[in-house]
């Protein structure tokens, strides 16, 4: 693209912007390089995560932490801004800027000196040579390949980036080892694929009392006969770049696609005494139709999770069954082995804007295949009665989805690597 092109396309202030940023993005990575004649702190861990302190880099930090490791460790935590977390009680822990936009000679001295690395979204590491001795480990944000990057193909191998990839799921490995051209950006030689398991999936299996007693506090969901959580895949957001385009209606939502209907469902949750749990992408949270309130329908938040201090994985297990489509938290949730609904009413148009593997996507999917609200509408009712026509279907697709389902998958990843 010219010069003249880019300015068309960006403004004149935002071309400037992103020369200007990309010049700060070689001279840190310059000052990295210069920063190798140091030597390696043994102790210096570095964590990253989609959405600060939390998923799976978040649930290995924690294991950690309560294991003792804080006297042993220094840990660093790359954020988005670090005055939020000022106030946060956590001893022998620095905060450093995720994406610096000026010149940051801290940051860089960090991740030139770190033994450890763990990122579950963005690895620092990109575009770096890292030192011989670090360790760049991809904790990954999903047990499930369903998405493929169909439109959003990328060209960087950034699996050069890290030295191994955390994973649960043997479908994962071979879709992204074998399949890795559907994958884009997350494609990665089978080799550096470890299944160990999901972090954040460890939380399942503690003593929940405590979250329950918060969110209970907070949501007053005890009132209600049945809680079911709803995590549709993310779709429309206010950055039109990130969207799945097709998807043109009033609510970006499967099967509900209008404010009446939106109030209608909700009419009839309140009849039969059920809560939705909404949580859709934070990106989509901005839109208007979720702005509203409802009586049987709470819209999830992460500052929400956040004020409490409780991660996404803790509050999961709080609800009775999952509403969900093609996102990968139906292979974090079949461990718990409670019912499911599937929304496919848009399949043929999501195979083939966005892309979905494998081929017979639907045969991995242990629950009703829902069309049309009047469809979920009775699936809620028979769960709400005691009906599970799919519990032998959980357990023949488990093993797709999870190598070891048994909570000890933080203890896996320390002792492999001996930490």
């Amino acid at each position: 693209m010219s010069i003249i092109n880019k300015i068309k396309s960006h403004g004149f202030r935002g071309s400037v912007e992103i020369v200007s940023q990309k010049i700060v993005n070689k001279l840190n990575k310059a000052i990295f390089d210069f920063n190798k004649v140091f030597p390696l702190q043994e102790n210096l861990i570095v964590f990253e995560s989609d959405g600060d302190f939390s998923d799976n880099s978040f649930a290995l930090f924690d294991y950690l932490r309560k294991h003792g490791s804080l006297k042993k460790y220094k840990f660093v935590w790359l954020v988005n801004d670090k005055k939020i977390y000022k106030k946060k009680k956590f001893s022998n822990i620095i905060c450093i800027t995720k994406f610096p936009k000026n010149i940051d000679i801290k940051r860089e001295l960090i991740l030139s000196k770190c033994k450890w690395c763990f990122f579950d979204h963005n690895n620092p590491f990109e575009g770096r040579k890292k030192r011989q001795g670090q360790h760049v480990i991809f904790l990954d944000h999903g047990p499930a390949p369903f998405k493929i990057e169909k439109k959003r193909v990328a060209a960087l191998d950034l699996s050069k980036y890290y030295d191994y990839q955390i994973n649960s799921s043997s479908m994962c490995r071979k879709a992204y080892s074998e399949h890795s051209n559907l994958f884009g950006m997350w494609g990665a030689p089978k080799e550096k694929i470890l299944l160990l398991g999901e972090c954040r999936d460890d939380y399942f299996y503690q003593d929940r009392n405590e979250v329950k007693e918060k969110i209970n506090k907070k949501f007053n969901m005890q009132k209600f006969d049945k809680v079911f959580l709803w995590m549709p895949t993310f779709r429309q957001s206010m950055y039109s770049s990130l969207s799945e385009n097709y998807l043109n209606d009033e609510t970006k939502l499967p099967l509900i696609y209008t404010y009446s209907s939106l109030k209608s469902f909700n009419s009839f949750l309140k009849k039969y005494n059920i809560l939705v749990v909404l949580k859709v992408h934070h990106l989509q949270l901005q839109l208007p139709v979720f702005q509203k309130k409802y009586s049987n329908i709470l819209f999830l938040r992460d500052s929400d999770l956040f004020s409490m201090n409780i991660q996404l994985s803790q509050f999961i297990p709080l609800s009775d069954a999952l509403i969900t489509d093609y996102s990968s938290v139906m292979a974090d949730y079949i461990l718990l082995d409670r019912p499911m609904v599937f929304t496919v009413d848009d399949y043929q148009e999501y195979k083939e804007n966005r892309g979905l593997y494998p081929d017979n996507i639907l045969d991995y999917l242990p629950g009703p295949h829902v069309v049309n609200i009047k469809e979920l509408e009775q699936s809620l009712i028979d769960i709400k009665n005691g009906k599970d026509n799919f519990k032998e279907e959980r357990k023949k697709v488990l093993p797709y989805f999870q190598k070891y389902p048994d909570g000890n998958t933080r203890k896996r990843v320390v002792d492999y690597f001996n930490l």
